[in-house]
């Protein structure tokens, strides 16, 4: 009998000692990568709450709005203009959502807060806030970026405007467009393909 225990003893050993070498022969899954581009994760940004016509108590407020969202289906829009052409797309965005209540939806408009030492986040905040007002959103929230000289990490100097579908913050669909006034059935075709690629999962 002690022989055979000390024979189990020693088997179970081995099996331990092989499967720690097994796991630590394993690759550890790859991180993804923080942004707004393809496979990437997005981070956590704070982001102005101007009017979210669902989380009402948001509004005026500091937040994460991929973070409020980090365990849906969400279409983010980043914008370095408040024009005419933005509110547009905005508000087909948002008809569009009125057929998918399972899709978050926001943007994130890049301005600069302060224009030399003045700081101009009043009267940026106000205006974004009369124009969101008008378009009456009921699925869109309207957020600005909270970076003083509207830099972002979100998305390269060079982009105007940046369309990102996620889930879970993994980032499945990332197109940008290089003027802001692009045609909007083109950037309506993305939101469509987008809208089949939602309901797939």
């Amino acid at each position: 009998m002690p022989a055979s225990r000390h024979l189990m003893r020693i088997l179970f050993l081995a099996c331990c000692l092989l499967l720690a070498t097994g796991l630590q022969a394993q690759p550890q899954a790859a991180k993804s990568a923080q942004g707004t581009k393809l496979s990437n994760f997005i981070p956590t940004t704070t982001t102005w709450v101007v009017l979210s016509p669902t989380l009402p108590k948001y509004n005026g407020r500091n937040t994460c709005l991929a973070g409020i969202y980090r365990k849906e289906k969400t279409i983010s829009i980043y914008a370095r203009s408040d024009n005419q052409h933005i509110w547009d797309l905005l508000q087909q965005l948002d008809q569009q959502l009125e057929k998918h209540p399972g899709i978050k939806a926001y943007i994130v408009i890049h301005k600069p807060l302060f224009n030399g030492q003045r700081n101009q986040s009043d009267q940026v905040f106000t205006t974004i806030e009369r124009l969101a007002r008008a378009r009456k959103l009921k699925h869109v929230d309207v957020s600005l970026s909270r970076s003083h000289d509207g830099r972002s990490k979100l998305f390269d100097d060079q982009t105007q405007l940046r369309f990102v579908y996620s889930e879970q913050r993994i980032v499945k669909i990332s197109q940008d467009f290089d003027k802001v006034d692009q045609p909007l059935e083109e950037v309506m075709s993305l939101l469509e393909k987008t809208l089949k690629l939602a309901a797939t999962n």
